[in-house]
C-alpha cells in the first residue's frame, strides 16, 4: 500500500512539474550554465565572408563558438544553413539600446517594431 501510495505522490509531483514554467530540471541547469558566456552567433566571420573558419572553429570546440551551433544550425531540407545577413540586420534591430527620453516620439514609437515582408517558405517567422 505504501508503494503504491510512493508512487502516486511521485506521479504527482512530475505532473506538477510539467506545468511549472519555472521548474528547472538539473538537464535545464546543465544546458544554461553551457549557454553562459557564449555569444548567439559569431557575426564576425559572416560579415568578413569566412563562414567556412567558423565551422572550422565549430568542430574544433564541438559547437561551442555561439548558441546557434550549440543547439544546431537551422536546417531546410536536410541542408543545414548559417545566418544570412538578412538575420544580422533583424538582430542588430532587436538588439538595440532602448531611445531615450530625449529622443523623438517616432523613434520612441517605433523602437524594436520590425515588419518583416516576404515570400513563403524563405524560413523566416
Amino acid at each position: 500500500m505504501f508503494e503504491a501510495l510512493e508512487k502516486a505522490i511521485q506521479q504527482r509531483e512530475k505532473v506538477q512539474q510539467s506545468k511549472d514554467l519555472y521548474y528547472q530540471s538539473e538537464d535545464h541547469k546543465h544546458f544554461y550554465s553551457l549557454c553562459k558566456g557564449i555569444p548567439f552567433y559569431r557575426w564576425e566571420y559572416l560579415l568578413n565572408n569566412h563562414e567556412a573558419h567558423h565551422y572550422e572553429l565549430a568542430r574544433e570546440t564541438h559547437g561551442m563558438c555561439c548558441w546557434n551551433h550549440l543547439i544546431g544550425l537551422p536546417e531546410k531540407d536536410r541542408i543545414k544553413h548559417n545566418l544570412y545577413m538578412y538575420e544580422y540586420n533583424l538582430f542588430k534591430e532587436l538588439m538595440k539600446d532602448k531611445p531615450k527620453s530625449t529622443d523623438n516620439i517616432i523613434t520612441r514609437q517605433q523602437h524594436k517594431h520590425l515588419a518583416i515582408i516576404k515570400a513563403t517558405g524563405l524560413g523566416i517567422t
